[in-house]
């Protein structure tokens, strides 16, 4: 996992990054956590508002892998694309910064998901956390669904409850252990599972604070 990481962020400093259109990237999960695309969505709309929606999306480089027929799947900013797509600003705004970290066009369709997958540049759970197939993922950024435990995952992240790290997927992760612990996949309270971040069941997980 470390060397996958170090890899990652090689990468991303020597690759060049280009603007693409949000409805042409692939996700690589199967939901979001929509509370938390909202917050982006309102920030995104005062950002334009003001005149420096630009600036602000010229940070939120998307590291991507390009797969067959060149489809661009994004490992990381989910969230933010969600929120460009659904924001109150012109369709020209609707665009998102990659940067391809792997360029594995070449592949056929079935080796590529399988490199994906060992690679763990995938989340294939459903919003229980049930196992998905590759091939039931959403085919864009529009279809991703509402998976509540994420959002509450994401708040637990700014209370500190875990550290940020590289890992994709973190906070899926997170959401994952809360689930397990026996925190419903709907209405929660964020001091439900504030506790639970620090016992022993969470230590393998990324981020992880004792």
């Amino acid at each position: 996992m470390i060397l996958q990481l170090i890899t990652i962020l090689v990468l991303n400093l020597f690759a060049n990054p280009f603007s693409v259109e949000i409805e042409t990237i692939r996700p690589t999960q199967f939901s979001i956590g929509k509370k938390e695309a909202l917050k982006k969505i309102k920030k995104i709309e005062k950002l334009y508002a003001k005149g420096k929606l630009s600036k602000y999306l010229e940070k939120k480089t998307a590291p991507a892998i390009k797969g067959p027929e060149n489809h661009l799947w994004i490992i990381d900013r989910h969230h933010t694309s969600y929120a460009i797509l659904n924001s109150d600003i012109p369709s020209a705004y609707k665009r998102i910064q990659v940067r391809v970290i792997h360029d594995w066009s070449n592949l056929e369709r079935k080796e590529f998901q399988a490199k994906m997958i060992k690679n763990n540049f995938v989340y294939l759970k459903d919003t229980d956390f049930r196992p998905i197939a590759f091939n039931k993922l959403p085919r864009h950024i529009a279809d991703l669904v509402d998976n509540p435990l994420r959002s509450i995952a994401s708040r637990a992240l700014d209370e500190k409850c875990y550290k940020k790290t590289d890992t994709p997927y973190q906070q899926f992760y997170w959401a994952e252990h809360f689930y397990n612990m026996g925190t419903p996949n709907k209405l929660v309270e964020l001091s439900e599972v504030l506790p639970l971040c620090h016992i022993r069941e969470a230590r393998e997980l990324p981020g992880f604070i004792k």
